[in-house]
C-alpha cells in the first residue's frame, strides 16, 4: 500500500515538473478546420480582423506644392486612392466602382485583375506623370480617372469613399473629417484627418474592423507599397 502511494505521489510530482518546464501557447492560424486549435511554442501575432476582401488602404486628399503633379485644375489632380487585396485569390474588378460622398453619379469604374497581396492606385494623371513624383512599385496597378478627379474631388475637410462590386454590393467604405458615416464605430463629431502632404493609411495591412481606428496618419505616404 505504501509503495502504491509512493508511486502515485511520484507521478504527480513528475507531472508538475513537466508542466512547469513546458511552455505552450495557443497559436492563431489563418484557417481553422472543424474548430481545431494548434499548439505552438510561441504566440504568433496575427490580426483576427485581416479581411478576405479588397479594402481601401491609403489615400492622399490634400497634396503639398511638391506633390502637386499637374499644376492645373487645382490640387485635386494630385489626389489618389490606394486599394489592397489581402486575400489569397486574384479578384476581377470588371464592373466594380468607387465613389465619394456625392454618390453614384460621380462613380469611377474599375477594371483589371488585382492579384493577391497586391495594390491598385486610382490616380488623376497619367501613370508616367504619377511615377515622376511617387516611387511606385512596378507591380502596382494604376487606373487613371476619366475626368481628372475622384468623385467630385475629395474634400480635405470631410468626405467618404465607398467601394462596390459589379453587383453594387458594398465591399468597403471609410470617411474622414466632418463625414462620420464611413464606419460602424470610432467617429463622433469628427473622424480623423490628415494634414497637408500626409495620407490616411490602414494598419495593419488588410486589417478591417469597420472602425475609424483602422486608419492612422502617415507623414510620408507610400502609394503602391503599403507600410
Amino acid at each position: 500500500m505504501k509503495a502504491r502511494i509512493f508511486l502515485v505521489t511520484l507521478f504527480f510530482i513528475g507531472a508538475f515538473i513537466l508542466s512547469s518546464s513546458t511552455n505552450g501557447f495557443f497559436n492563431d492560424v489563418s484557417e481553422s478546420k472543424r474548430n481545431s486549435v494548434s499548439l505552438g511554442k510561441t504566440f504568433s501575432v496575427l490580426s483576427a480582423a485581416t479581411s478576405d476582401h479588397i479594402v481601401i488602404h491609403e489615400l492622399l486628399y490634400d497634396a503639398t506644392e511638391a506633390q502637386d503633379i499637374y499644376k492645373q485644375a487645382g490640387k485635386r489632380r494630385s489626389q489618389w486612392v490606394e486599394l489592397y487585396n489581402p486575400s489569397r485569390s486574384s479578384i476581377d474588378l470588371s464592373g466594380w466602382t468607387i465613389e465619394d460622398s456625392v454618390g453614384t453619379k460621380e462613380a469611377i469604374k474599375l477594371s483589371g485583375t488585382l492579384s493577391p497581396r497586391s495594390f491598385l492606385l486610382i490616380i488623376n494623371v497619367s501613370s508616367s506623370q504619377f511615377r515622376k513624383v511617387w516611387n511606385v512599385s512596378p507591380s502596382a496597378l494604376l487606373i487613371e480617372t476619366d475626368f481628372g478627379r475622384i468623385g467630385d474631388g475629395l474634400d480635405p475637410l470631410g468626405d467618404m469613399l465607398t467601394l462596390k462590386d459589379k453587383n453594387g454590393v458594398l465591399v468597403d467604405k471609410m470617411s474622414w473629417g466632418t463625414i462620420v458615416s464611413g464606419f460602424t464605430s470610432g467617429c463622433n463629431a469628427l473622424c480623423a484627418t490628415a494634414p497637408t502632404g500626409a495620407s490616411l493609411e490602414r494598419a495593419p495591412v488588410g486589417n478591417d474592423t469597420n472602425s475609424a481606428t483602422d486608419f492612422f496618419v502617415k507623414k510620408n505616404p507610400t502609394p503602391g507599397k503599403g507600410l
